[in-house]
């Protein structure tokens, strides 16, 4: 019987589907860290956001909860970007927990943000964590919402 590993470098890789949830939360954990980084460039007309991130995006700031659109959510992000150009968010953890028979899955980032416009907050980091909700549309996971939770007791120096 013949056995070949080798691969055709002129040939893209079939996608395969998730043999495990493992793959399958490292393939969200990376979707999620594309996210911040599409954020991150300040990338606010990329498809991906106009496509893929619903309007119930919603933000749970300083205990309180308020609605946001997509657009809300995006102006709000270049304001505070746009006073102070330190502003960024880093992913410091990423963990998934999918549920491949409904096709939901649960991103659940640990950050840091940096820079605001608030000079009590001037030169802090600001810590915290993001919920991205993710559902599988035609074999393909897609940013439903996110929430964003950081407390004003979460700022450390």
């Amino acid at each position: 019987m013949k056995h070949s590993n080798s691969t055709n470098p002129s040939r893209q890789p079939t996608p395969q589907p998730f043999q495990t949830a493992a793959d399958l939360n490292n393939e969200i954990v990376r979707l999620s860290r594309h996210t911040i980084d599409l954020l991150n460039a300040r990338a606010y007309d990329d498809p991906f956001f106009q496509n893929h991130v619903s309007p119930s995006v919603y933000t749970n700031y300083n205990d309180q909860q308020v609605g946001w659109s997509r657009e809300g959510f995006i102006a709000a992000y270049r304001r505070d970007a746009d006073v102070n150009p330190d502003f960024f968010c880093d992913v410091e953890r990423s963990t998934a927990v999918a549920d491949e028979a409904h096709g939901t899955a649960t991103t659940i980032s640990n950050h840091v943000a940096k820079g605001f416009e608030d000079e009590r907050m001037r030169g802090k980091r600001r810590v915290g964590s993001t919920l991205w909700h993710w559902s599988k549309v035609d074999g393909r996971w897609l940013l439903q919402s996110c929430s964003i939770m950081m407390g004003a007791a979460e700022f450390v120096d």
